[in-house]
């Protein structure tokens, strides 16, 4: 697989997909977990900057950072947009209208 494969967006993917997922009203919905790292799927701390990060060895996965779609954003961005998507679960016709459209950039 090539480097982002999967553009993120700076988070706008996910925001995008948990507004629709809410839009629906699940009775729960489940992020992920710490240790889903090889499926990409983990929401922590990540480096900011592929600067952040060691070089890769060969035969080894290559790390992107949070700068990997031309944006400056702070290492606990995706724990922040998880909150922010918490909040919005708490409102779920938000998650339908026109309060919701947009990815909070400030936090």
């Amino acid at each position: 697989a090539g480097r982002n494969v999967i553009p993120r967006n700076g988070g706008l993917f996910l925001w995008q997909q948990a507004r629709q997922a809410l839009a629906m009203r699940p009775l729960f919905t489940y992020v992920a977990m710490f240790d889903e790292c090889d499926e990409g799927t983990a929401i922590y701390k990540t480096a900011a900057t592929a600067n952040d990060y060691p070089p890769p060895t060969p035969g080894t996965y290559e790390f992107v950072g949070l700068d990997v779609d031309g944006l400056g954003l702070p290492s606990d961005w995706y724990l922040s947009l998880v909150g922010a998507i918490t909040k919005l679960a708490s409102d779920p016709p938000a998650a339908a209208g026109a309060s919701g459209a947009l990815l909070p950039l400030a936090l």
